[in-house]
């Protein structure tokens, strides 16, 4: 019975490693003259809600992802026009938890 429960609890372990789970997260920091929108999306999905903050003056925003390999698209929008954007791939080029300077 014991062998058994050891069986069943490894593989448990191992499928939970193999699948990824959990969140990313990264950093987004910069400054801005006055009142702007900070998004981060996906290339491919159009914005939602919670990839979007209000940002003004200096700023520090953090932003929960996928874990998996994705490209992504940071934009600072001021007064209606893009006033920076970078694409980067997370977490390839922004690492966990690592600051994307905007």
């Amino acid at each position: 019975m014991n062998m058994k429960f050891a069986m069943i609890f490894s593989f448990t372990l191992t499928g939970c490693v193999s699948f990824n789970m959990g969140d990313g997260m990264f950093i987004v920091q910069g400054s801005t003259a006055g009142d702007c929108l900070l998004s981060i999306s996906k290339q491919d999905d159009s914005l939602v809600s919670h990839n979007i903050r209000e940002v003004a003056g200096l700023f520090s925003q953090d932003f929960v992802v996928s874990p998996n390999e994705e490209k992504y698209s940071a934009s600072l929008l001021c007064d209606n026009q893009v006033l920076r954007q970078k694409t980067f791939v997370y977490p390839t080029e922004i690492r966990v938890g690592g600051v994307l300077h905007l």
